[in-house]
């Protein structure tokens, strides 16, 4: 069985083993991305030659594609990959997908799965450096997925802090802090969680690191609800109020590694 994984990167497995040849090419990965996004629905061939040989004439691009669908199925072992004739799909008998899990996770209203299955950001790292629709695709899948990432971790979160739950709430506010390091949102969230969780220390400690980032990457004082935290903490552990350097010289992002280390995706098979 095949597995394509798009968040945190672009490859292509075959039982495990990272695929070899055209499972390895950036125009043909390219084109299992584009169809693995699509779903159900499909890519035009029109659509996907525009996309991935934007430079070539119809007929030209048109063989390149066939080319590659040809070399995906002879070098993946795959003969049943694509479904389809004017909208191409791919095989979900045949191969199985990240963002097709995530996809499924956010639209069956399974918050959880989809936050474990969002590893990071869609096609990390990924470029095919001419083809710019395929750039302007990617981008806009990219912030799209992230988005719902993090809705989807946001809701967690929030869900865990209302019913209590401070181990499972910690984990979600430290998993947003990660996902949007600059957020308020995330930074109270998980300072309140520590708060409650008998943590004060480590809540200020979260609280300095924030404001600390929020000046070095934006040159302004964080919200003022995190500012009232941290002084608030302050006084309930006895300690001064010691406001981050104006200038940081360089702040990691605010985030807080669980006991156990970051959530990871594995294969969705």
């Amino acid at each position: 069985m095949l597995f394509l994984k798009t968040f945190g990167g672009l490859s292509v497995e075959i039982d495990g083993a990272p695929g070899t040849g055209a499972g390895q090419q950036r125009k043909t990965l390219a084109l299992l991305a584009l169809l693995a996004a699509a779903g159900r629905r499909g890519v035009s061939r029109d659509k996907l030659t525009a996309y991935l040989w934007p430079e070539s004439d119809s007929e030209h691009s048109r063989n390149l594609l066939k080319q590659a669908c040809f070399a995906l199925r002879r070098d993946l072992h795959a003969p049943e990959l694509f479904l389809g004739a004017v909208e191409l799909r791919l095989n979900p008998a045949a191969i199985t997908s990240d963002i097709q899990a995530f996809e499924n996770a956010v639209e069956g209203g399974d918050p959880e799965r989809a936050a474990v299955v969002y590893a990071g950001p869609c096609l990390d790292g990924f470029y095919l450096g001419a083809a710019g629709e395929f750039e302007r695709w990617m981008e806009d899948e990219r912030s799209r997925r992230a988005r719902q990432g993090r809705e989807a971790v946001e809701l967690l979160a929030n869900q865990a802090s209302s019913a209590g739950d401070l181990k499972a709430a910690m984990k979600w506010w430290r998993r947003l802090t990660e996902l949007d390091p600059l957020s308020a949102q995330a930074a109270l969230g998980l300072m309140r969680a520590l708060r409650d969780a008998g943590e004060r220390a480590e809540a200020v400690q979260h609280g300095r690191r924030y404001e600390a980032y929020v000046r070095q990457e934006l040159g302004v004082d964080p919200a003022a609800e995190v500012l009232a935290m941290i002084q608030e903490l302050h006084h309930q552990t006895g300690g001064g109020v010691r406001r981050a350097p104006a200038r940081a010289v360089v702040v990691a992002p605010p985030s807080v590694e669980p006991a156990h280390g970051p959530l990871r995706s594995g294969r969705i098979g």
